[in-house]
């Protein structure tokens, strides 16, 4: 049997007719219901003959079964050209970059993933961005600037300012009782 065969879309009785329902299959329960008693002219019911073959069950396009990975331990149960990995979503760069190096030392196949050694150059790109970044930031830390010197002189004399401006608005009150 070939798996890709095309098989009938299974929806629910009557989706046509209403907005808010999934196109999924509900199995048919009215007592009239022409799809219920398989009548000649409606959509067709799941069956067991449209099952696929027992050994093509559970493998994706290319004929590889998926193993999730969350771990570089995993890694051992795949073999490689029957099994490919399918990274978890949740793994942080730290871990996958480890697993996407192991993967290709192994030519393990990486599912859900276009390009690996493409992800594993964008990260160096990335980590060494952020040292360069970091160096940047050490060396202005180091050198005082002038600007901040004189912004600090403004504050004093905007602290000055705001007590007089106080002070007046106490005697105003004072004057108006």
């Amino acid at each position: 049997m070939n798996p890709d065969k095309k098989k009938p879309e299974f929806v629910r009785q009557d989706i046509h007719k209403r907005k808010g329902l999934e196109f999924k299959w509900r199995s048919p329960s009215g007592i009239d219901s022409k799809l219920r008693l398989g009548m000649k002219g409606h959509r067709k019911r799941p069956s067991p003959g449209y099952g696929s073959p027992r050994k093509l069950r559970g493998l994706l396009k290319g004929g590889i079964r998926g193993v999730a990975v969350d771990s570089i331990s995993d890694l051992d149960r795949i073999e490689p050209g029957k099994d490919g990995a399918i990274l978890s979503s949740t793994l942080g760069k730290r871990k996958k970059v480890d697993i996407v190096k192991e993967c290709l030392s192994r030519k393990i196949k990486i599912i859900n993933m276009r390009d690996s050694e493409g992800f594993l150059k964008s990260v160096d790109d990335f980590i060494s961005s952020k040292k360069k970044e970091s160096k940047k930031e050490k060396t202005a830390k180091k050198e005082p600037k002038k600007e901040d010197l004189s912004e600090k002189v403004m504050t004093e004399e905007d602290k000055k300012a705001g007590e007089k401006k106080e002070k007046d608005k106490l005697l105003t009150k004072k004057d108006a009782l």
